[in-house]
């Protein structure tokens, strides 16, 4: 971020802009929310925030490319202050500047990315395929949302092993004992320590 805030923005965008990796999108590489704040003489402060998709975002190559991509918003709307068109002349502008500076780096306007998702599923009947993050679809209860025909795996995960094997056994019971100690439900993150301690 510093390079091309640099390289390409002329330091004009904030030195501590709030980059985050989330992993709340499935499908969406980055996401670039605008503000606009108000100081006590009632001017107005314009501020964004970036967050990263940890489950598209999964390498270097795209994590440069989204990057890029969020800064370009950030400019159009910090330094231009324009949010609409969000792929308009302004980001345009911001992703040629990119570029020309990196001529690898290519800004695009939506990524291209084949996500890697833990669970595929396939239609029997006329081979469109589904991905998601987590075992959702229920094969015997759900259909081909293209043709109704009947879906099939494609992959199955591998067992878990050792120390995440271990945290699926007694997880609830850790659980269930820090909550009884404590009078009230534990964070994860005093439930895994226990479970660590276990271990």
């Amino acid at each position: 971020y510093h390079e091309l805030n640099q390289a390409v923005f002329d330091d004009a965008l904030p030195q501590d802009l709030e980059i985050k990796w989330t992993n709340s999108y499935s499908k969406t590489a980055g996401v670039t929310s605008f503000k606009l704040r108000y100081d006590d003489q009632g001017f107005v402060e314009y501020t964004a925030a970036v967050e990263l998709s940890g489950k598209v975002v999964d390498s270097e190559e795209r994590l440069k490319s989204t990057l890029a991509h969020e800064i370009c918003h950030v400019a159009q709307w910090v330094l231009d202050k324009e949010s609409k068109p969000p792929h308009g002349n302004s980001f345009k502008k911001w992703a040629e500047r990119v570029e020309s500076y990196d001529p690898l780096l290519k800004v695009d306007t939506c990524h291209s990315y084949d996500i890697n998702y833990k669970f595929r599923y396939r239609c029997v009947e006329c081979g469109c395929e589904y991905g998601r993050q987590t075992n959702s679809i229920d094969i015997n209860e759900k259909a081909c949302g293209e043709c109704s025909g009947r879906l099939e795996a494609l992959q199955t995960p591998r067992p878990a092993t050792g120390f995440a094997a271990f945290i699926q056994r007694h997880f609830m019971k850790a659980r269930t004992a820090l909550t009884m100690e404590e009078a009230s439900e534990p964070a994860h993150g005093t439930v895994m320590a226990l479970l660590s301690k276990m271990w």
